[in-house]
């Protein structure tokens, strides 16, 4: 069977719409968690007590 290419495009618009409404979501949730796991993984290696520290 032979699918016309407007068909075809048809088809992939239906397809892929949900995920560019999801695709801002998706990416900024993904910066947040990687920016958040690599700052928590900075910061484990720093030696800081900040009780000791307010008073300076």
């Amino acid at each position: 069977m032979v699918v016309s290419r407007k068909d075809y495009l048809s088809r992939m618009g239906r397809v892929l719409a949900p995920y560019s409404f999801l695709a801002p979501f998706l990416i900024l949730f993904t910066v947040f968690q990687v920016f958040g796991f690599l700052f928590s993984f900075y910061l484990s290696f720093q030696s800081w007590n900040r009780l000791l520290d307010l008073g300076q």
